[in-house]
């Protein structure tokens, strides 16, 4: 018996009573074809790079102490977070194969129901801000080229025939590409930010004077945004040959994650100081560099769109055309999961020209929908879990998930998110970038 979730039993000592999840609908199982190498490369393409745009930023609103601490202390919890999941698949539910599945094994089918509609909201929620990402890197690699809006029909033009990919398995291939895409971002942005940086930066060491409480909030939610991909994790696992090693590629992408968004941030925030960018390549000066980092970040951000949208894409397929969501081949099958394609895709393109403010959208999303699926549910899977399974709960983990649940839950969801909101309508009135309207990045 293990001691805690960070001990995993492997998936062939899992338990032999199938779990209390509906059995046999659509779409629930797939081939398992993906090793673990190739599940860390999703979950890195999944997650780093777009939420490092904003950290230095962030950090600006911190302090050193508090904004290098984030960054670490969220990397770890995005971990354990990550460890719990895969404690409740291989140890508890070996057939559960989402957090909906997980929600109707603990605590019945309409908190299953529920928690499927909330995170296909979170997930649609995301998109957009993907595409802001990814819109806004190319218009600061080619400033007065084109329109915001018009470099989101741009992307959304080179995405739409890759979108047509069915599964996280085919999509490795592009997202060992957009990892590689990120490292080389940073390897560029570091020296350019160095070389380019005023000869006096303003930071502090502790919280600046001043900020206003629910500031350092949104300011957090950053750091939970950056690391927040628990939401396709089951799904992930799903499509391995061995999903007890999941655990491998959950510390393999999370410790690269850590280094990069503490590296980053530190440069950033240490050369630039309290003057950085809220989007972070927008530091650099014109020039070669920083097109040649808006274009890597595009392709990075648009991968990252792809990767989150897949889920999201299959649940509404089975959802809508049941008859079709198995279907590897057929052209039935294929229209069906062009229109759900496109239509999110358009979708996401009239929410990112309506809210076209980069680092507040972050904090928004980070506050709303990453701190629920980071800090809640698999809190609340693993204790709740462990309980119908008759296994004991170690104290450590115990006072963790209670801390995730009763203390960090409420902050970053309800105090965060208010402030984001409250940031957000600051700026249209401030700054006043209108709909659809040109301005500059």
């Amino acid at each position: 018996m293990p001691d805690s979730a960070l001990e995993l039993m492997p998936e062939d000592k899992a338990p032999s009573d199938a779990p209390e999840v509906e059995q046999g609908a659509p779409g629930e199982h797939s081939v398992r074809r993906s090793e673990w190498w190739q599940s860390s490369v999703v979950v890195t393409g999944e997650i780093m790079g777009t939420g490092v745009l904003s950290l230095p930023y962030a950090c600006s609103r911190l302090g050193w102490v508090v904004g290098i601490g984030s960054s670490i202390g969220f990397g770890c919890t995005a971990m354990y977070a990550g460890n719990l999941l895969a404690f409740c698949k291989n140890r508890l539910y070996p057939d559960a194969t989402s957090f909906a599945d997980l929600a109707t094994a603990t605590a019945g089918p309409r908190f299953g129901k529920f928690t499927r509609g909330v995170l296909m909201t979170c997930w649609a929620s995301i998109l957009p801000y993907y595409l802001v990402a990814c819109s806004q890197s190319l218009a600061a690699a080619f400033p007065d080229v084109l329109c915001y809006w018009q470099w989101c029909l741009v992307t959304m033009a080179v995405m739409a025939p890759i979108m047509q990919l069915r599964s996280f398995h085919l999509l490795s291939g592009v997202s060992a590409l957009s990892t590689v895409a990120v490292v080389a971002v940073v390897a560029l942005v570091v020296p350019g930010l160095v070389s380019s940086a005023p000869a006096a930066a303003t930071s502090s060491a502790g919280i600046p004077a001043g900020l206003p409480f629910l500031h350092v909030y949104s300011a957090l939610g950053s750091f939970v945004f950056a690391y927040q991909g628990q939401s396709v994790m089951m799904e992930i696992m799903r499509e391995m040959k061995t999903p007890a090693e999941f655990p491998k590629a959950l510390f393999a992408a999370n410790g690269l994650m850590m280094l990069v968004y503490t590296s980053v941030t530190a440069v950033g925030y240490g050369t630039y100081g309290d003057a950085v960018a809220g989007f972070l390549p927008a530091t650099l000066p014109p020039g070669a560099l920083r097109s040649a980092v808006g274009v890597m970040l595009a392709f990075h951000t648009a991968v990252s769109y792809m990767l989150t949208a897949q889920p999201l894409h299959r649940n509404v397929h089975i959802w809508l055309f049941p008859r079709t969501a198995d279907a590897v081949r057929g052209r039935e099958a294929a229209v069906h999961w062009a229109g759900i394609t496109l239509s999110f895709l358009l979708l996401a393109f009239f929410v990112a020209n309506v809210v076209p403010f980069f680092a507040d959208f972050q904090d928004l999303l980070g506050n709303l929908f990453g701190a629920p699926t980071v800090f809640g549910w698999p809190a609340y899977f693993y204790v709740r879990g462990c309980q119908k399974r008759g296994l004991p709960v170690p104290r450590r983990d115990l006072v963790l998930c209670g801390l995730f649940i009763f203390v960090f839950l409420p902050a970053f969801t309800l105090l965060g998110s208010v402030n984001s909101l409250l940031q957000i309508a600051d700026d249209w009135q401030h700054e006043q970038a209108a709909p659809f309207q040109c301005t500059p990045v």
